[in-house]
């Protein structure tokens, strides 16, 4: 039998980059506490059977400290009585088109328990090597997430460019001159709730090693898995009924349909359960002739049910127990309508919780768990041929293949059909608000709107987006081989190359890698009818991998080719040392281009010719100028641009780092040895830049403006081993 108990405190921020309460992103602190414990007992049946048996449980706490706790935003103009209704008293944030940020307003408690229970079984008979198991998991995850709390506004070009508002160029506007006029293009207030969410996981599973003769053996298993929906303690979310007969319905609308259900007694659940998760799997293991060894198999395997979030409450549908106030900065989306200095002179909306029914949150953005969603899956199958040379090296050839399906992805379900596009300009005209006076929240409760927003699937609501639903697709190829010295006469190396290519017709988000102005990798749907032609390559593709390593016992000390004879205190001074190093490099990931469409796509045209430009250039000439810039063009207002969601024949940048690091080992007694460390991460210091910028619209479009990664780091360690 065996046990464990760990816990871990740690406390990570960010740098204050301003020195002040306005730092881009606001975080100055995160506390991350860790516990966990595991039992693990195996029992021996008899000479052919075993029994294990896994307990564990683990917790997961964090919260966030922000740089402008305690704030006064009455200092700043706003109406104190706006201010006394925000959740909590912070610098409000501010997005400005071209520059960087100010403040952030992401207010987080969380606490996440696991409790697992695994048990497998194990049997030998004759040829055959069975196993059993289950698994079951189970989940209790409580959170409070609030962002915008104090407000968050949104200024960019739109508001003080011309002389045609709606005709985007790169020197007309500018963000931070509508921050200054005070005429935002977006805004809002939270008022969040907090959640404690509950799901099981559980899983069995029997596979069969079967050793047909010494040359061959195969591998046959089948799993099966599934996860019940999450439900809330106190059941305070929603979801989405397309088919609801609408309260707002009225002349104009006499047949709408669409509203909020909220969860009850006999209604715990916000999705189904889906119960068709099984997974085959097969594969084998030949040996035509000595020293040579294929191995090959395929199999189904599931990933974790998606269910993204709003930055209201983190990943719960629940309008109505939190709440949003939108600013209503336009309503043509051209003039401005209210101002920064008393964005909501009607007050703050407050949490009416279920009691209003399909009515709450009606002419805001509602969002939802899809309810019919699939569990995505992926499909793998690989080859994989070995041959040994000598007596240390290994020759290493391998194919492998990864087939994603139902992946999910936030779909907004209430997008303007592009049959409207051609009514251009007409579809910021002003029209009477046949929903007027019985909507209070956003455009829709004044007694005019826009022509575009009536023309919504569901026109009495500003957007609904489904967190998880089901309908992306990926494939990945890949060749890889791999040479393999092991380590003998004091040396070993590896060196591995990997071609592949990945193909998708669903986002692959990439994080800021380390620096927050990093841009290029996160695409959008353009049209959201139309999702066949989001497929492309995928953001995260990368041609080509190499990977090196080497490690080397150096040659000093007692038995050593060098100071050999050396004893006492010189010979541990000198003997025990290790060297190591690590080189990964990798080819450019594809560009996402990027333009700003007013009621359009989110795409430039393409010009019909390539936007590569030679790779030998001098470097400050790829700084300037990554790519042909004059290749893309801006589209028309109300059309969507022709350019795929990524460039099949441009990259960025390549990434290339080395790592070193020298150990020494020496022994004190028989139970004692220290152990000396010193490494260095990316030795050569080199910058490796980031995407370029690939907004069409930007004044930086093609140039690289961010590096990716750390500069050089050195760290010394010491370490007693007992």
């Amino acid at each position: 039998m065996f046990g464990r108990v760990s816990l871990h405190r740690s406390t990570i921020g960010q740098p204050d980059t301003f020195g002040n309460i306005a730092t881009p992103g606001g975080l100055k602190d995160v506390a991350l506490n860790n516990a966990s414990a595991g039992l693990d007992h195996t029992v021996t049946l008899n000479a052919a059977s075993v029994l294990n048996v896994r307990a564990g449980f683990a917790r997961f706490f964090w919260t966030r400290q922000l740089f402008s706790e305690g704030f006064d935003a009455t200092q700043l103009g706003l109406p104190a009585s706006l201010v006394r209704g925000f959740t909590n008293p912070l610098l409000p944030e501010a997005n400005i088109e071209g520059f960087s940020g100010l403040s952030g307003s992401g207010m987080l408690r969380s606490g996440q328990n696991s409790y697992s229970l695994l048990t497998s079984y194990s049997r030998l008979a004759g040829r055959h090597s069975w196993k059993t198991g289950f698994e079951g998991r189970a989940q209790r995850l409580n959170v409070f997430n609030l962002s915008s709390g104090s407000g968050t506004f949104g200024f960019t070009r739109a508001m003080t460019r011309g002389p045609d508002p709606n005709l985007v160029v790169q020197n007309a506007g500018v963000g931070y001159a509508s921050f200054l006029l005070g005429v935002a293009n977006t805004g809002q207030v939270n008022i969040a709730s907090g959640h404690t969410l509950r799901n099981f996981y559980w899983a069995g599973y029997v596979q069969d090693d079967i050793r047909v003769n010494r040359r061959l053996t195969l591998n046959l298993g089948f799993r099966y898995e599934t996860e019940t929906p999450f439900t809330e303690k106190r059941n305070q979310f929603h979801r989405f009924d397309p088919a609801l007969p609408s309260p707002v319905r009225n002349p104009s609308f006499p047949n709408l349909t669409g509203g909020l259900v909220y969860a009850g007694k006999d209604n715990r659940q916000a999705y189904r359960r889906d119960g068709n998760n099984f997974a085959p799997r097969f594969g084998f293991a030949f040996t035509p002739f000595e020293r040579t060894v294929i191995r090959g198999g395929g199999g189904l395997f599931f990933a974790p049910f998606g269910t993204g979030g709003d930055g209201t409450n983190g990943s719960v549908p629940d309008a109505g127990f939190s709440s949003t106030t939108p600013m209503v900065a336009s309503l043509d989306g051209l003039t401005p309508f209210r101002y920064l200095r008393d964005p909501f002179p009607d007050g703050l909306t407050l949490p009416t919780r279920d009691s209003l029914g399909a009515r709450t949150f009606l002419g805001q953005s509602v969002n939802q768990w899809d309810p019919v969603a699939v569990t995505p899956y992926t499909v793998q199958w690989n080859l994989d041929i070995q041959r040994a040379f000598g007596k240390d090296f290994i020759l290493d050839t391998a194919y492998s293949a990864n087939r994603g399906v139902k992946l999910n992805q936030v779909r907004q379900v209430n997008a303007l059909s592009p049959e409207h596009l051609s009514l251009g300009a007409g579809l910021q005209t002003l029209v009477n608000n046949p929903f007027f006076p019985n909507i209070n929240a956003g455009g829709l409760s004044r007694p005019t709107v826009a022509r575009q927003q009536l023309l919504l699937p569901y026109p009495q609501y500003a957007g609904v987006s489904t967190f998880n639903s089901s309908s992306g697709n990926s494939i990945y190829h890949s060749l890889a081989v791999k040479v393999e010295k092991r380590a003998s006469h004091g040396v070993g190396f590896l060196l591995a190359y990997t071609l592949s290519k990945s193909i998708a017709d669903v986002r692959n988000s990439v994080g800021a890698n380390g620096n927050g102005q990093n841009v290029g990798l996160n695409t959008t749907v353009q049209n959201w009818y139309d999702l066949r032609s989001e497929r492309a390559i995928s953001e995260i593709d990368a041609t080509h991998a190499l990977a090196a390593s080497v490690i080397a016992e150096l040659p000093f000390g007692p038995n050593r080719r060098f100071f050999s004879t050396s004893r006492g205190f010189a010979g541990k001074l000198i003997g025990g040392w290790q060297l190591s190093g690590v080189s990964r490099s990798r080819s450019g990931q594809p560009l996402a281009m990027l333009a700003t469409i007013p009621n359009g796509g989110n795409r430039p045209n393409s010009t019909g010719r390539s936007a590569a430009l030679p790779s030998g250039r001098p470097r400050n000439e790829q700084v300037a100028k990554w790519f042909d810039t004059s290749a893309f063009t801006q589209p028309a207002p109300f059309t969507f641009g022709n350019v795929s969601r990524t460039l099949p024949d441009v990259r960025g940048p390549g990434n290339w780092l080395v790592d070193l690091s020298l150990v020494k080992d020496t022994v004190i007694s028989e139970r004692w040895k220290l152990q000396f460390r010193a490494e260095s991460f990316n030795v050569m210091n080199r910058a490796n830049f980031w995407q370029p910028n690939t907004l069409v619209n930007s004044t930086q479009f093609g140039q690289l403006v961010s590096t990716t990664g750390l500069p050089r780091v050195n760290q010394l360690a010491l370490k007693m081993i007992f």
